[in-house]
């Protein structure tokens, strides 16, 4: 199937339809759509696909974005969902947490609600994971405000859960904090993700298949 032909729109063409105010949706291609209500309500929105499902996500009103700056933020969604993200869900579990009045502002604030809503369902036993949190991260990362945390932060963390013994459980934390982080970035409550270049060869033990079987253990020191 040939791609679609992006940026087929003209400012000029979009405040004519906007001026006669008849409710409409055309397209500047690759899924971005400016739609017409009613009402004369000039909106954009991204349409897109995530697996085999067709989505959408409100960009925002023509009166913020004007064209260049509608096309700019849709190619920043079309990247995150290449990379597998269904920015359309992302952006409904913030408003979730919004309305339940979960504004994050230290990392176990974070980690609380990326537990909940991405964890609890998801794994038959979710409280091995909170385990990790509550008994090895937390005590170290818990009560540092996002915006304070820097990748040393995280590296003595994960160094203090080698030496006290959990090896396996550090390799655990790296990917949950790794994770922790993602979401708070997808959802807005991040700008950057200070985690994401500590890598295992950085911080990290190489497991045996015993080692695995022993975590569990280790997560309710």
């Amino acid at each position: 199937m040939p791609r679609q032909a992006r940026n087929v729109l003209t400012a000029t063409k979009l405040r004519n339809l906007i001026r006669t105010g008849e409710p409409v949706a055309v397209s500047d291609g690759g899924g971005l759509t400016l739609t017409i209500s009613k009402k004369g309500y000039a909106s954009w929105v991204l349409r897109y696909r995530i697996g085999g499902k067709r989505k959408e996500i409100t960009i925002g009103p023509y009166a913020d974005y004007p064209l260049a700056e509608a096309r700019d933020a849709a190619e920043g969604l079309r990247r995150r969902v290449g990379a597998s993200e269904d920015v359309g869900a992302l952006k409904q579990q913030q408003r979730a947490s919004d309305a339940a009045g979960e504004h994050p502002e230290t990392f176990a604030d974070l980690a609380k609600v990326w537990f909940k809503r991405t964890q609890t369902e998801r794994l038959k036993h979710p409280e091995v994971v909170w385990r990790v949190f509550r008994n090895w991260i937390n005590p170290r990362l818990g009560g540092m405000a996002l915006s304070d945390i820097r990748g040393f932060h995280i590296v003595e963390c994960l160094e203090a859960i080698k030496e006290g013994g959990a090896p396996t459980v550090m390799n655990d934390a790296r990917r949950y904090i790794r994770s922790v982080f993602a979401y708070g970035v997808s959802l807005g409550y991040l700008t950057s993700d200070v985690s994401v270049a500590i890598t295992h060869r950085q911080v990290g033990v190489t497991e045996r298949s015993r080692d695995r079987a022993l975590s569990l253990e280790e997560t309710n020191k």
